[in-house]
């Protein structure tokens, strides 16, 4: 049974990456802030709170790829699910940058910029799809797109890989937009739903090098996937963020991140 408590937060996915690190700020803001996980979602429905951050959802987009329709119930459905299940004045979706046609070019991932999502591979559309739902369902929302996080709950990924196995799956000179826990965090306090329903690139100034980050930890790294390895090239436009919020460069990020944990 729910309370008829109003939370100043909920978060839904609250033992992931983005989630745990929101949940611990707003804890050391004083905020009341329920967190929502799998094992307790049911007993949670019916829940209420000023704003709603959804970091739920698959992050696994090798999985999503394999098989669509579980990544289907895990980032679209579940997404939908929740507009029924909680009531909230505002709501956040955790977005990623690859719902992008070309992630490779700053002047084609705008926020504004126009996606064929007809184009996009399984795990990219399913993002896609769940933002179009939020702005549907949802009167006053923020989407973030997001790049690849860092945090203290990091568990996969290419800079978790360097620091736990000195193993690569991808070309060292790939280029990563890199986004912390900390900085996702700073934007959700600083934000104001004054401003009514947005959509941000919310990840580190320009890219960072593989080949610089394997440089800053100073170890031979191995290379865990047959043939040549793929090389990944972000190239993500974060201007409109930065009228919000003061954001680091990726590389900056990535080193500092590196030195907390390395």
């Amino acid at each position: 049974m729910t309370s008829e408590k109003k939370y100043d937060y909920i978060v839904l996915g609250s033992n992931g990456l983005v989630g745990d690190g929101a949940i611990s700020r707003f804890k050391n803001s004083k905020a009341t802030v329920l967190g929502i996980n799998r094992d307790n979602y049911e007993g949670l429905i019916g829940s209420r709170c000023r704003t709603f951050i959804n970091c739920n959802g698959n992050s696994y987009r090798f999985k999503a790829n394999q098989d669509p329709k579980f990544d289907w119930m895990a980032s679209v459905n579940s997404v939908e699910n929740t507009f029924f299940d909680f009531e909230f004045d505002h709501y956040v979706y955790m977005s990623t940058i690859d719902v992008y046609n070309d992630v490779s070019n700053f002047e084609k991932t705008l926020e504004e910029s126009t996606i064929n999502p007809k184009d996009l591979n399984y795990y990219s559309f399913h993002k896609w799809i769940a933002e179009r739902l939020v702005e549907k369902y949802c009167d006053n929302y923020l989407i973030l797109r997001l790049g690849t996080v860092v945090g203290d709950k990091l568990k996969k990924g290419p800079i978790y890989d360097l620091l736990n196995t000195g193993t690569v799956f991808m070309s060292l000179d790939s280029n990563l937009s890199l986004i912390d826990t900390n900085q996702i965090a700073n934007f959700l306090e600083t934000y104001s739903f004054e401003r009514h329903s947005e959509i941000f690139n919310l990840t580190g100034g320009g890219p960072v090098r593989l080949w610089d980050l394997v440089d800053e930890l100073g170890i031979e790294v191995k290379f865990g996937c047959d043939g040549e390895p793929k090389k990944y090239n972000y190239m993500i436009n974060n201007e409109k963020v930065k009228n919000v919020l003061d954001i680091p460069t990726s590389k900056k990020i990535g080193i500092d991140y590196l030195k907390r944990k390395g």
